[in-house]
Formats: structure tokens, sequence, C-alpha cells
């Protein structure tokens, strides 16, 4: 009864085909018993992040180890810089050897979400980050984002902003995208924490926009995250959302605005388009 190529899909869009994880995928729905679907997939990818293994553990140790190779997978990942693919750069060039990009049309790429998600982990966790203010919020209020084993995803905006507001309030327009997404998956990082797992589609991570996927209690959610520069570009925004949550075969959907603007207002509001709810939030 198992739909093969829904199933073979999702397994390919978290390891892009990577021997070592595809085998540990299927092994874990094997012998754990878990459903042959994409939510027993989803699940499948939360434990293998969670869990010790000699690949991890090499390829983490290595990026610790390598300052110019942590520095460019961290423009790629935070930044959505476009990095040329270069074999003769030492980072690049390091980077591949060890599985963690790829060579996409001549931009460096990170290879799968699996180790794409494991280097977000590596960068949001460290004992430093962890005691950042922000972390510390989402953590706080941990308990009162998750009811009946369902995350609550509209309360969880309201609090990030009310939280934003608190910690930065007096920041201005040099607080750049790198630094709003930082914050945000740190706040999502200490609330999913165990409970679920996120990634970012590559194909949205750019100066731009960038969407973080979260998949929590077998539901997926979708959060555009973006500098607001303007109505028209916003309302762009959200028509490309709405396109996204159709792949997505989802009727809700999710939107981060970092605003400078003075008279902005801040907090949440409901955008009906088509058959799409968008809710967006503004800080």
């Amino acid at each position: 009864g198992m739909d093969i190529p829904t199933v073979a899909q999702e397994i390919y869009n978290f390891t892009s085909g990577y021997p070592f994880l595809v085998s540990r995928v299927c092994q874990i729905i094997d012998e754990e018993e878990l459903e042959w679907n994409i939510e027993g997939v989803s699940e499948c990818v939360r434990r293998i992040l969670m869990e010790k293994n000699s690949l991890f553990g090499s390829i983490m140790g290595k990026v610790h180890d390598n300052a110019e190779l942590s520095a460019v997978l961290q423009r790629v990942l935070f930044s959505g810089e476009r990095i040329a693919y270069n074999a003769h750069n030492i980072a690049i060039s390091d980077a591949e050897t060890y599985g963690l990009i790829v060579n996409d049309n001549g931009a460096a790429k990170i290879s799968n979400r699996i180790f794409e998600t494991l280097l977000y982990e590596f960068y949001l966790t460290s004992e430093e980050i962890k005691k950042s203010a922000i972390f510390q919020a989402g953590a706080d209020d941990k308990e009162k984002f998750v009811l009946n084993g369902r995350l609550q995803m509209e309360f969880l905006l309201q609090r990030f902003v009310t939280a934003f507001d608190d910690l930065y309030h007096d920041v201005d327009a040099r607080f750049d995208e790198e630094e709003g997404r930082r914050r945000f998956l740190l706040f999502v990082r200490a609330v999913i924490n165990g409970g679920g797992n996120y990634y970012v589609e590559a194909q949205t991570r750019n100066r731009e926009r960038m969407d973080l996927v979260i998949d929590y209690g077998g539901e997926r959610f979708v959060v555009e995250l973006k500098i607001w520069r303007g109505n028209a570009y916003n309302e762009r925004g959200e028509k490309q959302l709405a396109a996204y949550l159709d792949y997505f075969h989802l009727k809700k959907g999710y939107m981060l605005s970092y605003n400078f603007n003075k008279e902005k207002v801040q907090g949440l509001r409901r955008i009906q388009l088509g058959d799409k709810e968008l809710v967006e939030a503004v800080v």
C-alpha cells in the first residue's frame, strides 16, 4: 500500500541520494516500524539528526577545526549568498571533499537537507549561542507553544514579535537579513528542540527571502522570512508564498517581515489570497 514514488521522492528531498543517509532512513523506518509515508520519513530524519554516528562526528569535527570552511558555510546558510563554485578555492575544495557542498550551476550549494540542518544545529546550539537572550526567550515559553502535541505557530510568531521588540527595539537598518534569520532560527530551535525538525528550502535562500519549513507532530508549516522593502515587493512575496503552499498542498502559510520603517504597524495580520490564508508577523 506504500505510495512508492512519493516516499522515494521525500527520501531524496532530504538526502539528495547520499548513500549512507538513504540506507539509514530506510533502516530506521523498517526497524522502528515507522510508516512508509511523508510523516514517517520526516520522523526518521528527526531521529537521524539526534543520533551520534561516525559520519556526523567526522564532518562536524572538520567544520569545527577549519575556520575558513566554517565562514563559507555560514555565508551560504545565513546570508543566502551565491558563492561561486571554485575548485581551486581551498575552503570550497575542502567542503566538497567532505561531501558538504556540490557544484550547482556554478554556485556552491549545501549537498543535502540533512547536512544542512546538521550545520544549522551546530551553529545554533553552541554554549555561547544558547546563552543569547532570544534563544532564552524561546526556551522559557516553550511549553506554551505546544498544545496537545500541536505546534501553535501563530502564537509562536506573536511571542517572537514581542520578544524581538523587547530585546532589539533600538536596532536600525544595519540589522540585515543574516541576523534576522539567525535570531528567528534560534527562537524556533529552542521551541521545537527534540519534538520536530526544520530546514530551509534551498531555492528560496537568497538575499531577498528565505522559506523555513518546520515539521512538528505530523504537521508542516512554511514561514517566509524577509526584509520589508515596500508594498509592491511585499505583494510579490505573498504570491510567491501562496505558490509554494500549493507545492506542499497547504492552505495556510506564515510570513515574518523585518520592517525598519518608523511608521510600521507591528504585530500580526491576516491576508486572504485566493483559497490561501497568510498570517504575517511584522517586527
